[in-house]
């Protein structure tokens, strides 16, 4: 499974930006990052839930976001292209690309979470957080240590990240 998915994001990622590079890689690097800057209080499934609630939840944008932010900006090599919602919804289409080849997305252990992981790609805007809660929900437990079933959640932190910030540089 994991090197089917894996094959499908380096290629996806290639095509789409010319250039190679390991998503997942940066992906486990902003992980740290947030876990680093308290922004993750763990790699739970709750930890997450959290992080995202807050960004959801907040009117004005913490300074712990933006320095996250600018160091995802500044110290990735490949930084404008992982805020590029493009890049973000990969890990989507190939999980959910993945699950359909091998009909699992029919079967009782990744059924609800298929739909929802659908879902959350044909949506992806900050507008509808419990859709991103249910993602969280519903990613199987024993999946939540594989970065390629936390990278779909990873894109959404750092896309409504990315959204925050820039609207906070708005006001």
């Amino acid at each position: 499974m994991n090197k089917e998915i894996h094959k499908c994001v380096q290629e996806n990622y290639k095509e789409f930006s010319g250039g190679e590079f390991n998503l997942y890689e940066e992906f486990t690097s902003i992980e740290n990052l947030l876990l680093k800057e308290n922004i993750l209080s763990n790699k739970s499934k709750v930890g997450y839930k959290e992080a995202l609630s807050e960004l959801f939840n907040s009117t004005k944008t913490s300074q712990k976001y933006i320095t996250v932010y600018n160091k995802i900006s500044y110290d990735k090599e490949h930084s404008r292209m992982l805020f590029f919602s493009g890049t973000l919804a990969i890990p989507f289409s190939c999980v959910g690309k993945y699950l359909e080849e091998n009909n699992l997305d029919k079967s009782d252990n990744y059924s609800k979470y298929y739909e929802i992981l659908k879902k959350a790609y044909q949506d992806f805007t900050p507008d509808n957080p419990q859709l991103y809660y249910d993602l969280i929900d519903l990613t199987p437990n024993n999946k939540m240590d594989d970065i390629m079933f936390k990278a779909p959640i990873i894109s959404i932190l750092i896309g409504v990240l990315n959204y925050n910030v820039n609207l906070e540089e708005l006001k």
